[in-house]
């Protein structure tokens, strides 16, 4: 389950069984950003107030309505605009196997904000043969007994970084009376290559056997692969997706747009590295490329900061006049994005060419002073359309200081 503005939340699904094969036991998670609420200053504090409602039919008949309402409060403001799965909600049912239509409503209780989104949910039937609905967790204790509910920290994102995270950590369970079961498992990539494949062993417990996965990545690569687990002699196979990317807050569909991000990041030695990687090798590099440029940082705050830095020149200067050189491609994006904000900003007139809006043929000039530096570097607007151009001076110049600040 995914939603867009003007709430973003993410959904995911566990089914367990219990003593009886006429009823599952149904997780439901949902995980929101902080960002997506409306924080208040309350105190030494922000709170912002979320509602969940949760409504299930079969055919047309309304069987069951939940709702909750809670309040997440945090102590800074960076905090509030968190863009990974900040805030994390969990709802257990017990129903009989079949089909469902289930409506999530999810709404920013100060705001009136709301997103909905509408599946079909098939419970399936669990019996002694069976085993769970993989789900992708931050932790989980085992469960030890049918008539107990599973205790995990779901991660309904079910997301992975590339180069960061070298494996996945997945809930199952087998239903029965073994002393060890043997669960075949496989992760495919979005070509459906094979890229990890093995026989993992679940515990036997009380009356079931459980235990967490960790499913192996290093060798996987951008988009969303496929984990499909199935018991040896049975013919019931479940998958559940994992989704790999750069982190909540770098956009790219494949590795290789990725680097294309990275012109005003990454050396040019890097680039060729990154751009030439074998799939295979690809996270392996990646991991290279983030220690070197911030060994220190578990979250990369130089290359998180980049990446806001190429939201905003989009926000400053999306109206651009030339299509194909808008936003962070512009002239003016780019220096913003390689070089950062300027300390002074400033307009001038100067002589210019034949095509001038200015009487005597003058043109426009924009000014950044970058004083770290001692640097000026000078845009011109020769036909008062708004198209700002780098002056072929401080074209040389941009690429010197940026040569400079990529060296270190």
């Amino acid at each position: 389950v995914a939603s867009g503005p003007p709430i973003l939340f993410v959904g995911a699904t566990g089914f367990f069984a219990t003593r009886s094969s006429d009823t599952t036991l149904i997780i439901l998670s949902l995980s929101l950003p902080n960002q997506g609420l409306s924080f208040s200053h309350e105190g030494g504090s922000y709170e912002a107030i979320y509602n969940v409602s949760l409504q299930l039919l079969q055919d047309t008949t309304e069987i069951q309505r939940i709702e909750n309402t809670d309040t997440v409060r945090v102590n800074s403001l960076d905090e509030t605009r968190r863009t990974d799965e900040s805030i994390l909600f969990r709802q257990t049912l017990r129903l009989h196997p079949g089909e469902y239509t289930v409506r999530y409503t999810v709404q920013d209780g100060t705001a009136g904000h709301e997103a909905t989104q509408t599946v079909i949910m098939m419970v399936p039937r669990l019996t002694a043969t069976s085993i769970s609905h993989p789900v992708v967790v931050y932790g989980a204790p085992p469960r030890l007994r049918l008539s107990q509910v599973p205790q995990y920290l779901p991660k309904p994102r079910a997301s992975v970084i590339l180069g960061v995270e070298r494996s996945v950590n997945v809930y199952l369970e087998a239903y029965g009376t073994h002393i060890t079961t043997p669960i075949l498992c496989a992760l495919r990539d979005s070509r459906d290559s094979v890229v990890w494949r093995d026989t993992v062993w679940l515990a036997q417990r009380k009356e079931l056997a459980s235990g967490i996965v960790a499913i192996p990545i290093v060798r996987a690569n951008i988009g969303i692969l496929m984990l499909s687990a199935v018991r040896p002699g049975t013919t019931d196979t479940v998958w559940t997706p994992i989704f790999m990317g750069f982190g909540p807050d770098r956009p790219a569909r494949s590795f290789n747009d990725m680097v294309s991000y990275l012109r005003y990041f990454a050396t040019t030695d890097w680039i060729h590295r990154l751009r030439t990687a074998e799939p295979t090798a690809q996270g392996t590099i990646w991991s290279d490329f983030l220690r070197v440029i911030d060994s220190s940082s578990v979250t990369h705050e130089v290359l998180r900061d980049y990446f806001q830095r190429i939201r905003e020149a989009n926000v400053r200067f999306h109206d651009d006049p030339s299509p194909a050189k808008q936003g962070w491609l512009s002239d003016r994006g780019s220096v913003f994005v390689g070089l950062g904000e300027p300390d002074d900003v400033y307009e001038q007139e100067a002589l210019g060419g034949t095509i001038s809006p200015l009487p005597g043929g003058r043109v426009h000039l924009l000014v950044w002073e970058y004083h770290a530096s001692q640097a000026r570097i000078v845009f011109s607007d020769e036909t008062g359309s708004g198209e700002w151009r780098l002056l072929p001076s401080s074209v040389a110049l941009f690429g010197r200081l940026l040569t400079l600040k990529l060296a270190g």
